[in-house]
This record gives C-alpha cells, sequence and structure tokens, in this order.
C-alpha cells in the first residue's frame, strides 16, 4: 500500500462528519466526502464499508439528481467499481453497462466521459471470463478516444495498452 491509507480513512471520517454537521447529509460537499471515503476504505480493502457508503451514497443522489445527472453516473461507476474489486461481477457489469448506456444516450458515444465508462467496461469484461466482450469495446473506445483526442494523448495511449 502507498501512503498512509489508516490517516487517510481518519481524515476523510473527520471531514465528512464535519460536513454532515455543517451542511446536511444530502448536499453535494457532503456526498463528495463520502465519495472519496468509500473510494480510500476500498483501497484500504475495506470492501464491507466501501460497498455500503457508495451503495447509500448512490441513493443520495438519485433521490434529487435522478439516475442520468452526471454525479449520479460518477457515483454508480464508483459503486459498479468496488463490486469488481470485491468479486461481485454479477452486480458490476450490469451497473458499468448502464452507465455506458446514460451516458451515451446523454452525451453521445465519443464524449469522453462515454469513453471513459466503455473502457471501464471492458476492464470489467475479463474478470467475468469474456475477454471478447472486452476486446471488442476496447477497439471502440480506442477508435472514438484517437477521433476526440488524437493518438498521442494519454487516453488513447492508455487504451491501446489496454487492448495489447
Amino acid at each position: 500500500m502507498h501512503g498512509d491509507l489508516a490517516g487517510a480513512v481518519t481524515l476523510h471520517e473527520e471531514t465528512l462528519a464535519r460536513r454532515r454537521q455543517a451542511l446536511g447529509d444530502d448536499h453535494p460537499d457532503t456526498l463528495v466526502s463520502c465519495e472519496e471515503l468509500a473510494r480510500t476504505y476500498k483501497e484500504c480493502g475495506d470492501l464491507d464499508r466501501a460497498v455500503s457508503l457508495h451503495e447509500a451514497t448512490l441513493t443520495q443522489y438519485q433521490r434529487p439528481l435522478g439516475p442520468p445527472h452526471p454525479a449520479t453516473l460518477n457515483s454508480q461507476n464508483g459503486l459498479a467499481a468496488t463490486y469488481l474489486t470485491s468479486g461481485n461481477v454479477s452486480r458490476a457489469l450490469p451497473m458499468y453497462a448502464a452507465v455506458l448506456a446514460q451516458w451515451q444516450q446523454a452525451l453521445g458515444d465519443s464524449d469522453p466521459e462515454t469513453i471513459t465508462s466503455r473502457n471501464n467496461l471492458a476492464y470489467a469484461y475479463p474478470t467475468a471470463g469474456r475477454p471478447d466482450q472486452a476486446a471488442q469495446h476496447l477497439e471502440t473506445a480506442l477508435a472514438r478516444c484517437e477521433e476526440v483526442h488524437g493518438e498521442a494523448h494519454p487516453e488513447t495511449i492508455a487504451i491501446r495498452a489496454n487492448l495489447d
């Protein structure tokens, strides 16, 4: 592990407590703190707490903003990543696919958010024993990324490396 993750957890927990007290549970800054703490739990390997906090935070985003809002989609993506890390591929894949579909509908297939979402879904497929689908999504993501950013962009290079 890199850095002081235990210290990071403590810091994020304290920040979240302060934001809840000052701003309330549903304030956007409080929800950002929830996301950061959930990611830190995940990095520490505390996957039960990470999943629980991600699920609660997603529900809090969905209530006022709805499913297609960028904050909701980013929260959903974080939860999908945590499901994947925890080995719950059966929950991660449909969530990644749903996020991709929402980004495509809202922003089109060549938007950077959609490209990143497609790459995330592709990353999950090999874990589910579906490498062909991973390659198909990576090829599409690479083509869109080259269109949008060019061949030398770091995102394009990263997606190309995932294909190799």
